[in-house]
């Protein structure tokens, strides 16, 4: 089966814990995010043993800060709420929380195994309060209410937040990490402004075309180019900038007089004529490029783990990557887990095992094998191209999606003496 190639809620991803409304500041006050459970990767259950979020602004007092799983209450609201009894408890002083950070609890008191699509209540309460505390409990920005994942808010009594997603990861017992569905959790968001006539790249954020750096792990096509941009003015005209690698694949003019108003992020899809196919490990960028001296300003999103980064773009490593005046590209490495509001969309090939199937053979010439001759194999389903160097005895060998011999054409390049040889050849299957 075909899958998205972004996973979770992109238009979200436009600035991190916006919301104020997730106030407790009081001894009764809760916040609560319910949803359906989900992972990256396979397996049909999990143990939750962590629970990750991320606080606005803290008053410490001497309250204890509890963070609670619990059952979802299907027989209340609207809206969803919990059913009000903390299964699985962590708890600290609200002195030890830090303001406008990333919480991540210790273990809970038990691990809580779920099944992938369980509905699950994270809500967060004072278990002791003192007058004086107060925890704000980010969300994030959202254009319409969610059925699930919701965030609810219990002052005298639970109500919706309006127009957000929770802001929540799962830790679970393997160490591998998932979410509510539809959710996501991000650790910081900033943004600069740029234009054409910037020039430097000494650090991220400077040069002059700026966006997205996408590796995809298995083929697929993309549909269609989506993020969040705002404009300064008018004339703050750009370019959507498709490559693969160096080479330019799509180009989309827009008109700053397009975008809803100046100083106001807004949300964008383009659709392609022709769907973009990619191969696996290729280097894919979407970029923003101005083409005045008038700035335009894209996001810079930064994921508190490799695991919830994972989760949002499953198959592909993502980062942040820009250039000044279409010299090298210079991309965040390392720990860095920033990339922008910028992604295309569409969808990977059905999954199927890696190196289930090989192809192989031998080049010779005068029956003498040909050391690094290059073996070219063309997918004739996808169009897609593979290459394998021959070894010391001629003979080559690279994995494939198929077992159908049919499904491919292969042929080889080499040299000798100064003269270059093509040969097509038919090449055997063999189990990997």
């Amino acid at each position: 089966m075909s899958t998205a190639l972004v996973n979770g809620p992109p238009f979200s991803l436009v600035q991190a814990g916006v919301s104020v409304n997730g106030l407790m500041d009081a001894s009764a006050e809760k916040v609560g995010f319910i949803g359906r459970v989900n992972w990256a990767g396979t397996g049909s259950s999990k143990a939750i043993r962590r629970v990750v979020t991320r606080l606005g602004a803290v008053t410490a007092g001497t309250a204890t800060f509890r963070v609670s799983l619990q059952d979802v209450d299907t027989s209340a609201g609207p809206p969803g709420v919990p059913d009000g009894t903390p299964d699985q408890t962590w708890t600290t002083a609200t002195s030890g929380l830090t303001a406008n950070t990333v919480l991540e609890t210790g273990d809970l008191s038990a691990d809580r195994t779920v099944s992938r699509g369980d509905l699950v209540a994270v809500v967060f309460d004072y278990s002791a309060f003192t007058s004086g505390a107060s925890v704000i409990v980010n969300t994030l920005p959202a254009p319409f209410a969610n059925a699930f994942p919701s965030a609810v808010l219990y002052t005298a009594s639970w109500a919706a937040l309006a127009n957000t997603l929770p802001e929540v990861a799962f830790i679970f017992s393997d160490g591998t990490r998932g979410t509510l569905e539809g959710s996501c959790l991000i650790s910081n968001t900033s943004a600069a402004d740029y234009n054409n006539a910037t020039t430097s790249t000494a650090s991220l954020d400077s040069g002059d075309e700026r966006g997205t750096k996408w590796v995809p792990t298995r083929p697929g096509s993309i549909t269609a180019l989506q993020g969040v941009i705002r404009v300064a003015g008018a004339t703050s005209d750009f370019e959507l900038c498709l490559y693969r690698d160096t080479t330019l694949l799509e180009t989309v003019v827009v008109e700053a007089n397009m975008v809803v108003a100046s100083g106001t992020y807004a949300w964008f899809r383009v659709p392609l004529d022709t769907a973009v196919r990619f191969s696996a490990s290729e280097n894919i960028y979407l970029t923003v490029k101005p083409t005045t001296a008038n700035n335009v300003r894209i996001m810079a999103i930064d994921f508190h783990a490799a695991g919830d980064l994972a989760f949002v773009f499953t198959g592909a490593a993502v980062s942040w990557a820009e250039r000044a005046d279409a010299g090298s590209r210079d991309v965040n490495t390392g720990a860095s887990l920033r990339v922008t509001a910028l992604f295309p969309m569409g969808t990977f090939d059905e999954e199927i095992a890696a190196g289930s199937y090989a192809l192989s053979g031998t080049v010779t010439n005068a029956a003498v094998g040909v050391t690094g001759a290059t073996v070219t194999v063309i997918d004739r389903t996808t169009g897609l191209t593979k290459q394998a160097t021959t070894d010391g005895s001629g003979d080559w060998t690279m994995s494939v999606e198929s077992n159908a011999a049919d499904r491919y054409a292969a042929y080889a390049e080499y040299e000798n003496g100064g003269t270059k040889y093509q040969a097509l050849a038919p090449w055997a299957l063999t189990a990997a």
